[in-house]
């Protein structure tokens, strides 16, 4: 179990700069607008769509190799190439190269999140997943903090284009740890065990619960991918603040918070399922629900110092659906097909969580803007907020229609 925790701690590291590394530009889009003058459209797709279409349609071929090669080996390649595009983000004089880059950043972390899952599932037995998928999880959290922090004062210091080079470098090292210290574990089954592509997707499609379970992470990614990407922005254009101030504060609201009710959802998620084999879709199903009232409060409060304490409080919960739903997305999916289960959830996830998140607000901003309307990018996020309750549903009914005996053995059938 030592050698467990080391691979989970270092996993978790690398999925921290995974969204340090992506989620970065959030913090810098105001003054990578002006230097390049973009319009907020063009910001939705360098925070979304430019990242996520190839995010999400390589990270299932990369994963289709991860159930068949050393996991640990597609990890490391994998995090020198987007620490390596991060940095050549720094160098870019235009949009087109900037979404260039962006894209270059998308391949690279494809391939990390499915190994990183299958990995874990291997290491951790079902009753203790929901706390290590949580563990790993808090990647989000952790990257979200020190990419506002090192974000906003970086940028303060010496500017978007040094941010990136100064956050993507560190990657390179960190691969080669990945590489030399985090062993690959024995598989469950052997490669000529397992099926072909189109077999197991309409394996784990045939599962109620699996179809369910992507639907309600598509819709809560959705509304997280819109919060992360354009709450700097919003509160930047509304308030007099530096990106260092506001990057302070947001590390605080998110990262902390944030990181505290990721963790916590993982531990509520393993206490649930002690109890009863559905508790952990309720876990992520609570999450959710109480995620977009809080998120709708923050952008209707009248001052900076409120918006604040209504963040940090949807904060809490906006992540904390994520370790009860991998857990269980690991627990329904056979065993032959656990970096599958995971890279078919995260290429729907990616593509229209975060392809068409950010670039929804950006495009409902432009044309509220266009109408005269006054604070469009507030409206726009308040619209946005409203996907936080249909996730809950989602969750809710993939509970539903769970069989506890058919999902030990990752296979059910429809009801």
């Amino acid at each position: 179990m030592k050698g467990a925790r080391y691979s989970l701690w270092v996993l978790m590291v690398v999925y921290t700069f995974s969204i340090l590394d992506r989620q970065i530009i959030s913090i810098l889009a105001e003054d990578i607008k002006a230097d390049l003058q973009l319009s907020d459209t063009q910001l939705g797709l360098l925070t979304g769509l430019a990242f996520a279409l190839f995010y999400a349609t390589l990270g299932l071929p990369i994963a289709r190799l991860a159930e068949r090669y050393s996991r640990t080996t597609i990890i490391a390649i994998c995090l020198a190439l987007w620490s390596a595009m991060t940095a050549f983000a720094g160098l870019a004089k235009s949009f087109s190269q900037l979404a260039l880059a962006r894209v270059g950043v998308g391949v690279g972390e494809a391939g990390a999140m499915p190994a990183s899952h299958s990995l874990i599932a291997e290491l951790y037995p079902p009753n203790k997943r929901s706390s290590a998928m949580a563990v790993f999880q808090l990647g989000v959290p952790a990257g979200v903090l020190f990419g506002f922090l090192i974000g906003g004062w970086v940028n303060d210091w010496l500017g978007w284009r040094a941010t990136l080079i100064t956050v993507g470098a560190p990657g390179l090292l960190l691969a080669g740890l990945v590489y030399f210290t985090v062993p690959e574990p024995k598989r469950t089954l052997q490669p000529s065990q397992r099926g072909n592509f189109a077999s197991d997707i309409g394996r784990l499609w045939s599962i109620p619960t699996y179809r369910y379970l992507t639907f309600g992470a598509t819709l809560a990614s959705m509304g997280a991918y819109a919060v992360l990407s354009w709450t700097p922005p919003l509160l930047l254009r509304d308030y007099e603040l530096t990106t260092a101030a506001l990057g302070t504060a947001l590390a605080l609201c998110n990262g902390v918070i944030g990181g505290l009710g990721t963790f916590g959802g993982g531990w509520l998620g393993d206490r649930a399922a002690r109890k009863a084999a559905r508790g952990p879709f309720y876990v992520a199903a609570g999450a959710a629900a109480l995620s977009g009232p809080l998120f709708l409060l923050a952008f209707l409060a009248p001052s900076y110092a409120l918006t604040l304490v209504c963040l940090a409080a949807a904060f809490l919960f906006y992540l904390s659906w994520m370790g009860p739903h991998w857990a269980m997305v690991q627990s329904v999916a056979p065993a032959s097909t656990r970096a599958t289960a995971s890279a078919f959830i995260l290429f729907i996830l990616n593509l229209v969580g975060l392809g068409l998140g950010p670039l929804a607000i950006g495009i409902m901003s432009d044309a509220f803007q266009a109408a005269g309307m006054e604070a469009p990018l507030r409206i726009a996020m308040m619209v946005g907020s409203g996907v936080f309750p249909i996730a809950a549903l989602c969750f809710w009914r993939a509970g539903h229609v769970f069989s506890p005996e058919l999902g030990k053995e990752g296979l059910q059938t429809s009801p």
